[in-house]
């Protein structure tokens, strides 16, 4: 059942774009990553069929029947990671320009449908992309989203993580110190940039200080941590 969704997925991507395609084009885009990284092993990733005959269309055609797009020069995924991650930054350039228009528009839960979707979008991209050490490409792909959801703390803590690891620990700190508040664990993080880092010893023992105050019996676990 899984290899005929992903099927379906791909036939209906492959079609040509249609007024008003976008967002729904988004959520396949999405829904196929999401299968992908999460629904398949690698040993049952079934490839792409290669279209190299020019009359392969739809089989039945009617005025508003899209058709298959042809180009010259088509890229194959080669692996289940590469069509997730091709999967994703269409997801990705598509998300933008849908942003792009509901950061102007009145609708509120249009610009909050947007916001889930972008969570929904990075957390894939953090899983995949993660798994390769590749950190600074994440990270210059969460600036872009910061620009109409700079006020979003998942996406700010999701962009000075990703900082960090890419070795970039000013910026990484400064924008954590924007969203961490209230979060024990991103706080010990920032503490231990500052102290390994950026030698803010200071600023490392007030925000430790902080953390201990902060303390619920059910985050009691963590004292010894802190203490750390």
């Amino acid at each position: 059942m899984v290899e005929k969704g992903i099927a379906r997925l791909r036939k209906i991507l492959q079609t040509s774009d249609v007024p008003g395609s976008d967002s729904l084009r988004l959520t396949l885009t999405l829904t196929l990553a999401h299968v992908l990284l999460h629904g398949v092993p690698d040993n049952q990733w079934t490839p792409l069929a290669h279209h190299s005959n020019a009359s392969d269309t739809l089989t039945k055609r009617g005025r508003n029947t899209p058709t298959l797009k042809k180009y010259e020069t088509v890229f194959y995924p080669c692996n289940k990671v590469e069509e997730a991650l091709l999967s994703l930054l269409i997801s990705q350039a598509l998300l933008y320009k849908e942003g792009c228009v509901s950061l102007h528009s009145e609708e509120n839960t249009e610009y909050e449908l947007t916001r889930k979707r972008c969570h929904a979008l990075l957390n894939m991209l953090v899983s995949l992309l993660a798994k390769f050490s590749q950190y600074r490409p994440l990270a210059d792909t969460i600036e872009k989203f910061l620009k109409f959801s700079h006020s979003d703390e998942h996406i700010c803590k999701q962009f000075g993580l990703a900082l960090i690891s890419a070795q970039q620990y000013a910026r990484g700190a400064a924008a954590l110190e924007k969203c961490h508040s209230g979060d024990i664990p991103i706080s010990l993080v920032l503490a231990k940039v500052y102290i390994r880092h950026l030698q803010r010893y200071q600023d490392a023992i007030d925000l430790c200080a902080e953390c201990l105050a902060a303390l619920t019996p059910a985050t009691q676990f963590m004292k010894s941590r802190i203490l750390l």
